[in-house]
């Protein structure tokens, strides 16, 4: 969230994957306008989009739901990402089309989820005092138990690699 270490006016293309949520979206746009090339540049986001009943995109929900009702609000990538996609346009920036690179079937289990958080100092892409996060964690594991029958049973699903590209006009 600070000037980024690259000149003014430099760039042809800025490519992200999986963490451009994390930022600011403003001082993201500002950054990516002041070192776009004068005739512009390409801003490209990647992600993996999950499909919406997945074990994986239901853990996440819930978890970012479980932040909520203890007062925190999770950086949940789709809303960062519509955030900053909406202070690009603002600057004369136009979405182009998404493109889908990689599709794949995947399987996953709860407790992968629970284990792949507890690894992490926040949660939800926040920091969350430590008593808070085994808190949702706990709650989560719970309702996880009762929803999947349990923590260990595999749940195939769809998952797909998209980049969405963004064509940023410095001079419009």
């Amino acid at each position: 969230n600070a000037v980024w270490p690259l000149a003014g006016g430099v760039a042809r293309a800025v490519f992200s994957s999986r963490a451009i949520h994390l930022l600011d979206h403003e001082q993201v746009a500002s950054e990516l306008f002041r070192v776009a090339l004068p005739d512009g540049a390409t801003m490209i986001v990647g992600r993996v989009e999950r499909e919406p009943e997945s074990v994986r995109a239901r853990m996440a929900r819930e978890m970012n739901e479980r932040l909520r009702r203890h007062g925190f609000e999770g950086r949940g990538s789709k809303g960062q990402k519509r955030k900053l996609f909406e202070a690009l346009h603002r600057r004369g920036a136009e979405s182009l089309e998404p493109v889908t690179v990689a599709k794949w079937e995947t399987s996953a289990s709860p407790r992968e989820s629970l284990n792949s958080w507890r690894g992490l100092q926040g949660l939800g892409g926040i920091a969350v005092p430590f008593a808070i996060r085994d808190r949702v964690l706990t709650e989560l594991e719970a309702w996880a138990t009762d929803i999947f029958g349990g923590l260990d049973a595999r749940f195939a699903s769809s998952e797909a690699y998209v980049l969405q590209p963004v064509r940023l006009n410095r001079n419009s």
